[in-house]
């Protein structure tokens, strides 16, 4: 069993002790009880890192043409051999149903990796279906990311105590329970290194990758918010390369089996238990999905075969970051690779990012690109679609730099028309905002690249982050027909200077122009909150 080494971490505890010591003038000037609870506490926030040492290593089935799905999307005759089959995902219910599909038709392998997957219930109607088919005997094995999942290690090792799951925590920090921020803020250089991947891959057949998290807002049935979000499956050579990143991840020093750095350890009574108590709510809550999930096999593999008869067998790859960019420290693979495109962009560029904090360096490259006759065209979230208000502070004192490089900047309607197609349906959704989670390029209607890397500082610097780059004009066509629809009046606000060089919001309202001279439909003490956490000197983190 994989564990951690105590001793790899000596230097950072002995840190810990001659601060903690050097400051005896100080600490005589207390009560001696308190400084004995304050020595205790402060050590044992300087817990060691878990680590995996690789004693239990294991790699994707690499033999897909044998399973059902392998033979399922076998590329035609006359597709010559390596290529990939692409389809994109951009319809939130599509996307889900594709994941559940997908996995009920596992044979050998289910490899999942996110960064967040929320006890909701998508996501706990994908949890019980991974566990399903680790009943019928295939091997699952679940990466997760710490940050976001406070409080469910007990959860975790019940999953992981079937005896064909396995659940790794990535850069798992040290201190659990209360302590747990404690000690990541006495860890950040390390623990603020995060893995933001996502991948959904089966039998090493078929993946699913792209800017979905796990959970009911990424699929269209949160009342309150969904985010308009954009995957692609992909089957043959992307998939399999699909594979290899997870491995490169799942047998990695930072991916700890969750048995093995937490005291509690779950008996197959406890799994069983967790078992009936996931089926119970369960039971309680399925009513809240509003569309069709496939069950029976008929229904499953009639959802595939419209999938496969409308793959585009092309030129991809997968970019994915190092896992140890702790230790790296470089740029992001996926920024390498467009600042490797960049001089090669003709026409135009087409991007969304739910996130945007651009760097001035960046600025100016679009600038370059602008008077070299390209058209930029730029979406983000709104102050009201965006679910990060520090984020949005930053971003706003970007817009006029952007602006005077010739960006065509758009920001998403939080009442955009795109809802709609999921509002008119199901009176769960009639009030539900919209918000923009993709993360997505198109080139020149050539080259796409979706994944889950934004253009902040979080995905350039801290996060590990992976994306599929297509190289094909008709998924090119294809994404930036979505884009540019998305980017329209009726979903997004066009943000340019008025007459007198003051920012303004154009959309289009029952067919009717409407300008807004401030942050549309915020109020004055949103605005207010959103411009003074962009002064907070935290940009370098979001």
């Amino acid at each position: 069993m994989s564990h951690f080494d105590p001793s790899s971490d000596s230097r950072k505890i002995d840190a810990c002790r001659m601060f903690l010591f050097s400051k005896s003038s100080v600490l005589r000037s207390i009560g001696l009880s308190l400084f004995a609870t304050s020595l205790v506490f402060l050590l044992s926030a300087c817990a060691p890192v878990p680590k995996n040492l690789g004693e239990n290593e294991s790699t994707v089935w690499d033999s897909p043409e044998e399973t059902e799905l392998g033979r399922f999307f076998q590329p035609p005759e006359d597709v010559p051999e390596g290529l990939t089959g692409v389809y994109l995902l951009s319809d939130s219910r599509e996307a889900f149903r594709a994941r559940y599909a997908l996995a009920a038709r596992a044979e050998h392998t289910i490899d999942l990796q996110y960064y967040l997957w929320k006890s909701d219930t998508t996501g706990r109607l994908l949890l019980n279906r991974v566990m399903e088919e680790a009943d019928r005997g295939v091997r699952v094995r679940i990466l997760i990311d710490d940050i976001y999942h406070t409080g469910r290690d007990e959860l975790y090792a019940d999953v992981a105590a079937h005896p064909n799951v396995e659940i790794r925590i990535f850069n798992p920090i040290g201190n659990r329970g209360f302590m747990r921020n404690f000690g990541f803020v006495m860890g950040a250089k390390r623990y603020n290194h995060r893995m933001h991947n996502k991948i959904f891959l089966i039998d090493g057949a078929a993946a699913i990758l792209g800017g979905r998290n796990i959970g009911d807002d990424y699929f269209a049935i949160d009342p309150k918010l969904n985010f308009d979000d954009m995957d692609a499956l992909v089957v043959g050579g992307a998939a399999k390369e699909a594979g290899k990143a997870f491995d490169l991840f799942w047998n990695s020093e930072a991916a700890v089996p969750i048995d093995s750095f937490i005291k509690y350890q779950a008996s197959d009574e406890d799994h069983w238990k967790m078992r009936a108590g996931l089926l119970s709510t369960l039971q309680d809550s399925i009513d809240e999905v509003p569309y069709q999930i496939p069950v029976d096999h008929d229904e499953v593999m009639a959802g595939l075969k419209e999938v496969r008869s409308q793959l585009v067998w092309t030129k991809a790859e997968v970019v994915v970051d190092v896992p140890e960019r702790y230790v790296e420290k470089g740029e992001s693979a996926i920024f390498e690779l467009l600042q490797e495109i960049n001089p090669s962009i003709d026409d135009e560029l087409y991007l969304q990012s739910a996130y945007l904090l651009p760097e001035p360096e960046t600025i100016e490259a679009f600038a370059g690109l602008v008077d070299r006759g390209v058209e930029v065209h730029i979406m983000t979230n709104s102050l009201m679609s965006n679910n990060h208000l520090s984020v949005h502070g930053h971003y706003a004192k970007s817009r006029k730099p952007m602006l005077n490089a010739g960006v065509n900047l758009y920001e998403l309607r939080v009442d955009g028309a795109m809802m709609d197609y999921y509002r008119n349906r199901e009176s769960r959704l009639a009030s539900s905002n919209s918000g923009l989670h993709t993360k997505a390029f198109v080139i020149d209607r050539e080259i796409s690249i979706i994944g889950s890397y934004n253009m902040d500082p979080r995905s350039r610097v801290w996060n590990s982050e992976i994306a599929l780059v297509v190289y094909d004009p008709i998924i090119g066509a294809q994404l930036r027909a979505i884009m540019a629809e998305e980017m329209g009046p009726t979903n997004a606000y066009k943000v340019e200077f008025n007459e007198a060089g003051k920012l303004q919001w154009t959309a289009e309202y029952e067919g009717e122009e409407v300008i807004f001279k401030t942050e549309p439909n915020a109020t004055r003490t949103k605005r207010s909150l959103s411009r003074l956490s962009g002064w907070v000197p935290v940009r370098r983190q979001l």
